[in-house]
């Protein structure tokens, strides 16, 4: 072999060795959400798996910490009629050869809902009520087989409920899939026996070297606006945080708690605002002087509302043409009331602004197009539009007296856990809107790392085409609500400026046709009337000017971009307020 070949050849093999081990490397791995729609009350997207083996494909909503909480097949044998939870798929831990049924199968309570279940008090505000026992199984999903993780945490449940403020019930639809923990095993102990560890998937995963780290990064997007989801374990899409990241401690629970200390309303750019203000703050302790400086909320992907404070509910809904519905505990929107339209049409939004230790003041902006949600079946006989903010009080045993902000909220942030054993730190950050997403751009979380990077995206251009200017909406809305400063409402500030307007043009066509006669007129130019002393125009707030969506900050309520209207079907059945306790 000649010289020159032999480097050739030794090359050859380098490149191949090189190559060997950058496919063997650890790489971010991505849970597929699937293509269906679930909730009566979003809809709201999930994740899919497979249980066990053979396969059982379940659909789940993703979050919580610790155990997975995961429905039977028994959950449908008391139901008489057809089983909602059936949609998404059941599991049956007797066709798993690989389930482990009897190690942890510790009935706590007697199997009624502890609070381990689905990760610490994450599901309290839903007032579930349920039975389970503990399963072992493996958990995988895609088409990449060999990256499963065997012997999962799982709370299996028979029976699950969730109970609404007029006392009515309704069974649960979906589990979940946990998004890990500060600890890389759930360890039970037994009396006269040594621990078990059950496996949790993302510390599974980093420990057998599949993954960079033990960790994951999250944005559930939105069913209505097509926003797909987005979850990866040991990585994140780039392109799914814009702007400044909060980045914040974990506690031992694994959620995800943070000091909120504002919620206001804003107005993106020019296009003008659908109320009397262009901005409006202080909404969170507005009649409530217990609240003090902040509250301590969850960012829960397993809730579906933004449970708040009702002096803080009320505060925020007094500008919304809704009604409140007590046997459910949410606010119905108007849909008959042209102000709704303008609201979820216009580029307003709900600014939250939070509080860190770690990285000082972050805000995140909420469109009015995420907030009109639709209820179905069985919450109400017919789909209705609602506003997801729920009055809720906190347990008085409680030892972190938290509020939630859950999937409603969480349509517009992304959230991320990187949980290093003794040290886990959460982010939180701005999450586009629907219009022009990239390809994702899968970026590693380092085993180590305390904070992560975001993406140039302009936010406001992720949500521009889905915005209509309101020159575009009509305005003749008899929305009757005065404002909290009093005077007329929005709706008769409105009236009044197109009566106006069309008098002005009316005034116009006038003058010019009294122009055109003047020639032949004896009467001089100064008995002519001024078409411009004719004109009238409503008084305008001026705009506030936020500063950029990519750089929110709190004390500025940065803004953030609307809602184009959804298209929910207005209610035909009972209105909200003539709702009976059981719907």
């Amino acid at each position: 072999m000649s010289f020159p070949l032999l480097i050739l050849s030794i090359s050859g093999l380098l490149g191949l060795a090189a190559g060997q081990t950058d496919s063997n490397s650890p790489v971010p791995v991505q849970i597929p959400f699937s293509k269906t729609k679930y909730g009566p009350d979003g809809p709201w997207q999930a994740v899919t798996v497979n249980i066990g083996s053979p396969d059982q494909p379940v659909d789940l909503y993703p979050g919580g910490a610790w155990q997975s909480g995961i429905l039977s097949t028994d959950i449908c044998k008391s139901s008489s009629s057809k089983c909602p939870a059936q949609a998404a798929g059941l599991y049956d831990s007797s066709r798993s050869t690989t389930a482990d049924t009897t190690s942890i199968a510790l009935e706590s309570n007697g199997g009624r809902l502890g609070p381990v279940d689905l990760g610490s008090n994450s599901m309290e505000p839903m007032g579930l009520v349920g039975h389970q026992k503990g399963v072992l199984d493996q958990i995988s999903w895609g088409s990449d087989r060999h990256k499963m993780a065997p012997d999962v945490s799982i709370a299996l449940f028979d029976s699950l409920t969730m109970t609404y403020p007029g006392g009515s019930s309704f069974q649960a639809q979906l589990g979940s899939l946990s998004l890990g923990a500060p600890k890389v095993n759930q360890t039970f102990s037994l009396p006269d026996a040594p621990p078990i560890n059950a496996s949790l998937i993302p510390s599974y995963l980093w420990q057998n070297e599949f993954i960079p780290s033990n960790s994951f990064g999250m944005h559930i997007g939105s069913a209505p606006l097509n926003i797909p989801g987005s979850l990866f374990f040991g990585g994140y899409d780039k392109s799914r945080v814009l702007g400044d990241v909060a980045s914040f401690s974990i506690g031992d629970t694994g959620s995800l708690l943070a000091a909120l200390t504002d919620i206001g309303i804003g107005v993106e750019g020019n296009a003008g605002s659908p109320f009397s203000f262009s901005s409006q703050q202080g909404l969170l302790a507005k009649g409530n002087s217990s609240i003090g400086g902040s509250i301590q909320v969850n960012l829960n992907p397993l809730v579906p509302y933004m449970f708040l404070p009702k002096s803080t509910c009320d505060a925020i809904t007094q500008n919304l043409p809704v009604t409140y519905n007590s046997a459910l505990g949410l606010y119905f929107w108007n849909t008959s009331d042209r102000q709704y339209e303008r609201i979820v049409s216009s580029t307003t939004f709900l600014q939250f602004n939070f509080s860190f230790a770690d990285t000082g003041n972050l805000g995140i902006k909420v469109p009015f197009k995420l907030l009109n949600l639709t209820l179905g079946a069985p919450l109400v006989n017919s789909a209705q539009s609602y506003f997801p903010c729920r009055p809720y009080s906190p347990p008085s045993n409680s030892s972190t007296h938290e509020y939630h902000l859950g999937r409603a909220f969480l349509q517009a942030a992304f959230i991320g856990i990187n949980w290093k054993e003794g040290n886990s730190k959460g982010w939180l950050a701005q999450a586009p809107g629907p219009n022009g997403l990239p390809n994702p751009s899968v970026t590693v979380i380092d085993a180590n790392a305390d904070e992560i990077s975001s993406s140039a995206i302009n936010w406001a251009k992720t949500w521009d085409t889905i915005w209509t200017p309101l020159g575009q909406v009509p305005s003749d809305n008899p929305y009757g609500t005065q404002n909290s400063s009093g005077g007329l409402s929005t709706g008769a500030k409105a009236g009044i400026g197109a009566i106006c307007g069309l008098a002005g043009i009316l005034a116009i066509i006038a003058g010019i046709f009294f122009f055109r006669r003047r020639s032949q007129s004896l009467k001089s130019p100064e008995d002519q009337p001024s078409s411009a002393s004719l004109l009238a125009q409503a008084p305008q707030d001026k705009p506030y000017v936020f500063t950029d969506p990519t750089k929110p900050q709190v004390h500025e309520a940065p803004g953030t971009a609307y809602p184009q209207v959804y298209e929910a079907p207005g209610p035909t059945g009972p209105m909200a307020h003539e709702l009976p306790s059981h719907i």
